[in-house]
């Protein structure tokens, strides 16, 4: 599974590394919000302009965003049960075809 791909069932989509971006906009503006997402990716070993960040790479970010505490931390923690629910969703998917 790609990805890109929605698990069909559930109409549940991977989390993409733009949605996490677009709510540090959202919480700190562009500018700010580009800093924080670079200096997670940094401190999580991840480029930080990939368009094609796995689920390891986006855990990774997301546990960094975490980690630096305050109002971004709550863009990681959401990231991170984005990334839960569609691991758990598209291992039922693959049990029940």
């Amino acid at each position: 599974m790609s990805n890109a791909e929605t698990i069909n069932r559930y109409r549940y989509r991977f989390p993409a590394a733009e949605e996490a971006k677009h709510a540090l906009a959202r919480m700190f503006g562009p500018e700010d919000a580009l800093t924080h997402w670079e200096a997670a990716c940094d401190l999580g070993g991840v480029v930080p302009d990939d368009p094609d960040l796995g689920p390891d790479d986006l855990r990774r970010v997301a546990d960094a965003l975490i980690s630096g505490g305050g109002l971004a931390s709550i863009v990681g923690r959401t990231l991170t049960i984005r990334l839960v629910t569609y691991s758990s969703l598209a291992a039922t998917e693959a049990d029940h075809g």
